[in-house]
């Protein structure tokens, strides 16, 4: 072979390997980039369903702070009932 033909290959042979690297550098980029909006979606649902959640437990405790409003014999403390409330919240 020629030194010209050598040099044409080696030209030819650097030219893809460059092309490979960008594309397999472009595709890591978006492997990275679809992970990363995986990860914001799970974490989006997650804080909404805490936030439904304590909506339903402050619904709860205001439902029940209502209840014993209405009922004035109720008005008694009673240490069982406020354990027992704040048991529920903080699971």
């Amino acid at each position: 072979m020629s030194r010209r033909v050598i040099l044409i290959l080696i030209v030819i042979m650097v030219l893809v390997m460059t092309s490979l690297i960008l594309v397999q550098t472009n595709s890591i980029l978006k492997a990275l980039e679809i992970k990363e909006e995986q990860f914001n979606a799970q974490v989006n649902s997650a804080l909404t369903k805490v936030v439904y959640q304590l909506e339903m437990d402050e619904a709860s405790s205001l439902v029940d702070l209502q209840e014993i409003s209405l009922h004035p014999e109720t008005m008694v403390f009673s240490p069982a009932i406020f354990s027992s409330h704040r048991r529920e919240y903080l699971r």
